[in-house]
């Protein structure tokens, strides 16, 4: 596990610090889908829903001695749910913005041969970091590190299951589009990279049954931006009894 947590860093540096390399030269010069401070509020509200799955990280039947039987670890299709705000970076750099936020999900999966199954649901509060590389005016790539803590408030398990409290650290790819002033899209897959609690030497898998899976979520996340169109200054009307043009000889010389 250790070695896929370097590969994702790996990744996500070199294109991260592949993008920043290029300068700021480049954005001005064209149009991006990313908000401007002088165009838009820079903080706002999104949301994001979509499946998640149990990658079994045994590709091989698992032998019980006991029973003389073999385990065959599946997936189950659950469910997440998403709310947060974002803030967008007006300076330069290798993060374009951050978020936080609440969100709901549920883990399921399955030995197939055994007939054991499991499936957590959990709250969980997450900080995320956000790069991204432009792809057009409308369209980007987003690399995302992030932490999450979450609890499992309602399980339903008929073996051993991890603990209540996890925390991880996580790593999120996405393809984002601009579709109107008003709406952000970024589909995106997403995937632990590092557990933090319970500590496991490393590891970024959950250990369920006979098996370890790694969760894997799909999720559509929605930003609603915040154009300022309606924040034109105001200008007062001129004084009354002042001379306009052609009255008063003010504009002429005096001379009529």
């Amino acid at each position: 596990m250790k070695q896929f947590s370097i590969f994702i860093f790996t990744i996500f540096f070199m294109s991260s610090y592949g993008q920043y390399g290029r300068g700021t030269m480049y954005n001005k010069k064209n149009a991006d889908a990313f908000p401007e401070p002088l165009q838009y509020h820079m903080k706002g509200w999104y949301f994001g829903v979509g499946p998640t799955f149990m990658q079994p990280q045994v590709f091989f039947f698992i032998k019980d001695l006991v029973t003389n039987t073999s385990q065959i670890p599946a997936s189950k299709v659950g469910l997440f749910i998403e709310v947060g705000r974002y803030k967008m970076f007006d300076w330069p750099g290798l993060f374009k913005y951050m978020d936080y936020g609440l969100a709901y999900k549920s883990l399921r999966g399955k030995e197939r041969t055994s007939g054991g199954s499991f499936g957590d649901h959990y709250i969980e509060g997450h900080f995320n970091l956000n790069n991204r590389i432009k792809l057009s005016r409308t369209s980007f790539l987003q690399n995302t590190i992030g932490i999450d803590s979450e609890y499992a408030f309602l399980r339903n398990n008929s073996g051993s299951f991890p603990s209540a409290f996890v925390t991880s650290m996580h790593y999120k790819f996405g393809f984002g589009y601009k579709v109107n002033k008003k709406l952000m899209i970024i589909p995106s897959i997403e995937t632990p990279i590092l557990t933090f609690y319970p500590l496991e030497y490393g590891s970024s898998t959950l250990g369920y049954l006979s098996s370890r899976y790694r969760p894997i979520i799909i999720s559509l996340k929605f930003l609603i931006l915040r154009p300022k169109i309606d924040e034109c200054p105001y200008v007062p009307p001129p004084p009354s009894g002042l001379p306009v043009d052609g009255e008063g000889g003010s504009n002429n010389g005096g001379v009529k």
